[in-house]
């Protein structure tokens, strides 16, 4: 835009930044279902299914339909009353209901994707023999080192790659060759508003979930031509013991969320059964608007909404503390 003058670049760049509002507002209103859903007969699989969002999601599905299945899979033993608890519910039966405990990075720190591929691979079809192919894949599962850059070692960046993108891309790509000999069968992905706008002390948990989005956009051209759907949820800080640590700012804008506001997110992304990005709260969709100003008004966003603030300061390393100078520790 070299040759552009200035009115005009100030021009295109508010056509533009209302294109990205207008965009961003069809991500908060919900769309048309494609088909309807025979909830008796589907067969959902969800990772990280012991707490938060996986166990919320899980509560509701089974209230859905008599006949729907689930499969869970954990690293963390379910607890040993939640059981009675869904039977009571839902009238559920143990034939409705399987639980894995297995770790989803299994194998990876000492044999890279390789073998993680194998154990994932293992796992789907112990399952698939058992119970019968999944039509439904929740990516659930995800898991946060919450330390700045310098103070990361080689095994959280490992640990969280590993779970938060490479079990979800393994899962995906194992149970889509079923799904496309069939021509039907949705995936879910539960990312994060950390995968559209970058946040400091979370440079690996980020970087883990703008990969999950951008595998989620390129999945989906793929697979256009099919009846095979991928949908991405990116919500904002939840309530769960994974960012038990963090401290919301403004939360009268940006509200943090129940595991169960993000269930029914879920639930309806199955029933409208179509592929579909979900942003929430609706504050949310300003990561678009982000992406259509200059870095410094980008800069001048996180510092009004505290960004970068939301974690103990005294936990930050001193590079990080407003007035750092280098030589000053």
């Amino acid at each position: 835009m070299a040759g552009l003058n200035l009115n005009t670049e100030f021009i295109i760049g508010s056509i533009t930044l209302c294109i990205a509002v207008f965009v961003a507002t069809l991500c908060v209103f919900p769309g048309r279902n494609r088909a309807a859903i025979n909830w008796n007969t589907l067969h959902v699989l969800i990772t990280g299914a012991s707490h938060g969002v996986g166990r919320a999601t899980a509560e509701m599905l089974l209230a859905k339909a008599p006949g729907l299945r689930l499969t869970l899979i954990d690293r963390e033993p379910l607890d040993p009353g939640l059981m009675q608890r869904w039977k009571a519910i839902s009238a559920a039966s143990d034939e409705r209901i399987h639980v894995y405990q297995h770790d989803l990075a299994d194998g990876h720190c000492t044999g890279g994707t390789k073998a993680q591929a194998a154990s994932l691979s293992s796992l789907l079809n112990g399952i698939i023999v058992s119970h019968g192919t999944p039509d439904i894949l929740i990516n659930n599962a995800g898991t946060v080192a919450g330390k700045f850059l310098t103070d990361l070692t080689s095994s959280d960046i490992d640990s969280t790659l590993a779970i938060n993108l490479v079990a979800p891309m393994l899962l995906t790509q194992l149970l889509l060759p079923h799904w496309i000999q069939r021509d039907r069968g949705h995936v879910i992905h539960v990312a994060s508003a950390a995968g559209l706008v970058g946040l400091a002390w979370l440079t690996d948990y980020c970087a883990s979930k703008f990969a999950l989005v951008g595998f989620h956009e390129s999945l989906r051209q793929e697979l256009r031509y099919t009846n095979v759907h991928t949908s991405v949820i990116c919500p904002g800080h939840i309530k769960t013991r994974l960012f038990a640590s963090v401290r919301p700012v403004l939360t009268w804008l940006n509200p943090s969320l129940t595991p169960e506001q993000v269930a029914t997110t879920i639930v309806r992304a199955i029933e409208r059964n179509r592929s579909q990005d979900v942003w929430l709260p609706w504050f949310t969709w300003n990561a678009l608007i982000v992406r259509a100003v200059p870095v410094w008004l980008n800069d001048f966003g996180h510092w009004v909404m505290s960004a970068n603030n939301f974690w103990p300061e005294d936990r930050a390393p001193d590079y990080c503390k407003r007035g750092w100078e280098p030589g000053n520790n």
